[in-house]
């Protein structure tokens, strides 16, 4: 009698289901009864989680004992398969605003007045509502009265909102506010930073709970050219350790999230670029990765690391730039930093081109301790392996053969390194651009762009408007569509083509310079195809949630993370009431008051003008900013938001959410 795995020992089982990643587990777990049991058993669970998952927001909830392993390992599968199959579990209407920020799961928008802020993976009902005039006559000191003319939301992290006030007028400063949006903070303490600003030329700023630093394109190098200064202001309290500011020099790049992205990660502060020179190279044959480090408390010089990585060689084709993206996440499994960029290749130079989402991952060697660096001095330093790039040109010399060396000059800066291997779980190519039966979509049609790494698969927000053999007088009308297109985990075994019923065991390439295994170089992938969502038949109640302002075309601008996408939609005539819509993918996440998809829902679309819109819009906000005073008129409205008066004594309360008030979301599963 054959055996099989139900019939194997525990022991046995549990270190098989071990090494399997999330999702063959969970397809071993639902072949039959027995291994459904065995495999719910928490200490395989936990194992499995710790292994694969131990990044992940489900994995900290689990060691924290707000829910079993076993939980959070469903929850990460489900999420993960509902973004690489386009089945999201819910689409809603959130609010109508001017503009957002989105991150770590939290929702902060400008309304009106107000920024309001939403915790949208906790399911909140209440938002915190923050009066902007109240909050700069709050913030003014003593000798400086502090004045706006537009409000930017520049970050959010660890309940930590980086505002920008800019001045209405050009010789007036600018300037930067850290809030923090705790629940239950004194209101004393909640206004952490207030900085004046020289410039804020292409202003950002990342921040963790002890450190903000933020960044303009305003300082001159030695070329002649800008480059980015680096400042770093204590949150908490904490030692003005930071307060050096650094200009990252020869640091290549000015468009953030096109060219450069900047992060903060595990107490360092990261800058990336994908541009190796501030000139047009003619000749050329290597582009590189610059990543440059430094540690939040210590934004010295001496603790400067750079790093140079190799990118692509230029023989793989031109480059449409149109279409780049650029930035870095964590790896849900190693908690690594990884570089994430989609280019749009002509392969070999040809005439098709397709677009591919490269990874690659960031390994800086540690800093030596601050008492070894304090004996050396900061001419030492820069010479060694912390501090310089590695020049690729006198490592590998010039490509030999080709006719463009000969061309060289003492004017050209040629970059040149041999080929690198390109792992297949580092490259996802949007095989289904290439297939005529599957719809693409021109750039002006393609309103967001993301990739998932954890769920391989990449977002495209679309505007697909109805074809004119199934338009109604209403066909010039936006409407917007997900197009996700993933991948999933071959078998490592293939068909053996010399030999009929075999098969192979694929086996790791083995690295020429160190004879070693490439570790993940046997990963093979297969495409899942393309998915479009909604269907063409789905109840027009879903598409009227997804496109809540009418119009033929909008500016649609978007955030996506591993768990959801939310975008804001809406003309320039009206940019003050721009739609803000959630497309959820997490189980965890349900708003209360969500109504089933079906023919019988009724949704209006947004009018500005109803007086339902107008009692959480513009009038009633007009009644609850920074007031001193509040008649029995504002009582009555301020009562039917949240029941209290406390709004009209401070810039910061909390109210029920907007999204409540609209009623205009669906639970589709």
């Amino acid at each position: 009698m054959p055996l099989t795995l139900d019939a194997l020992p525990f022991d046995a089982l549990f270190n098989i289901a071990a090494w399997l990643f999330i999702e063959d587990f969970v397809h071993l777990g639902r072949t039959n009864k027995q291994l459904r049991s065995l495999l719910r058993e928490e200490t395989a669970c936990r194992r499995a989680v710790e292994t694969h998952t131990s990044h992940t927001k489900e994995a900290l909830l689990a060691q924290k004992g707000v829910i079993t392993y076993h939980r959070a390992l469903q929850r990460v599968y489900s999420r993960r398969e509902a973004f690489s199959t386009a089945t999201p579990f819910s689409a809603s209407v959130l609010a109508y605003g001017a503009t957002f920020a989105y991150k770590q799961g939290v929702l902060c928008y400008l309304h009106d007045d107000n920024i309001r802020i939403l915790h949208v993976h906790e399911s909140a009902r209440k938002e915190h509502i923050i009066n902007i005039q109240s909050l700069l006559a709050q913030a003014s000191q003593a000798d400086v009265e502090l004045q706006y003319g537009t409000v930017l939301l520049l970050n959010y992290s660890d309940n930590i909102l980086i505002v920008l006030c800019e001045s209405q007028f050009s010789d007036e400063e600018d300037w930067l506010l850290a809030i923090n949006v705790k629940a239950d903070t004194p209101l004393s303490k909640r206004v952490l930073v207030t900085q004046s600003l020289q410039t804020s030329a292409r202003i950002f700023a990342r921040h963790d709970k002890a450190y903000l630093y933020y960044g303009t394109h305003s300082g001159i190098g030695s070329h002649g050219h800008h480059e980015w200064i680096i400042t770093g202001v204590p949150l908490n309290g904490l030692p003005d350790l930071c307060s050096e500011t650094v200009q990252l020099e020869n640091f290549v790049g000015s468009d953030i999230g096109l060219t450069v992205f900047f992060k903060i990660h595990d107490g360092f502060f990261y800058a990336l670029s994908n541009q190796t020179s501030f000139e047009v190279e003619e000749i050329d044959w290597t582009s590189y990765y610059n990543c440059i480090r430094f540690p939040v408390d210590r934004p010295s010089p001496i603790f400067l690391q750079r790093q140079q990585i190799w990118r692509r060689n230029h023989v793989e084709g031109p480059i449409n730039d149109s279409w780049a993206d650029l930035g870095l996440y964590i790896d849900e499994t190693t908690g690594k930093l990884m570089i994430i960029e989609a280019r749009r290749e002509w392969p070999g130079g040809g005439s098709t081109s397709q677009r591919t989402y490269y990874t690659e991952p960031v390994n800086f060697p540690d800093l030596p301790s601050p008492d070894k660096l304090a004996l050396d001095t900061p001419t030492a330093l820069a010479s060694s392996s912390i501090n310089s790039l590695t020049d690729s040109e006198f490592l590998f010399g010039l490509p030999m053969n080709d006719p463009l060396v000969g061309t060289i000059t003492n004017e050209n800066k040629p970059h040149y390194e041999p080929p690198h291997l390109r792992l297949d779980k580092y490259t996802h190519p949007d095989d289904d651009e290439l297939s005529s039966t599957t719809p693409s979509f021109i750039l002006a049609k393609t309103k967001v762009r993301a990739y998932n790494p954890s769920s391989t698969a990449f977002l495209d927000l679309v505007d697909d408007p109805l074809p004119p053999s199934l338009a109604t007088k209403f066909r010039l009308r936006q409407r917007l569509r997900l197009r996700i297109g993933s991948r999933k985990r071959a078998s490592p075994d293939y068909e053996d083509a010399d030999s009929d019923g075999h098969r192979l065991l694929k086996h790791p390439k083995i690295n020429p310079g160190t004879n070693e295994p490439i570790e993940g170089s046997e990963e093979r992938f297969i495409n899942r195809g393309l998915h479009m969502w909604p269907s063409d038949n789905a109840p027009p109640e879903l598409f009227d949630i997804l496109n809540p302002i009418p119009c033929a075309s909008s500016e649609v601008t978007g955030i996506a993370d591993e768990r959801s996408l939310i975008y804001m939609t809406g003309t320039s005539s009206s940019p003050q009431r721009r739609a803000i819509v959630l497309i959820n993918f997490d189980p965890a996440i349900r708003f209360p008051g969500l109504r089933k998809l079906s023919s019988d829902i009724k949704l209006s679309a947004y009018n500005p003008g109803s007086a339902r819109d107008r009692v959480v819009g513009v009038e009633l906000d007009s009644r609850l900013i920074g007031g001193e005073k509040c008649d029995e008129k504002d009582k009555k409205i301020v009562s039917r938001v949240n029941g209290s008066l406390a709004a009209c004594k401070s810039w910061f309360w909390s109210e029920e959410a907007l999204y409540l008030r609209l009623g205009k979301g669906v639970q589709i599963r």
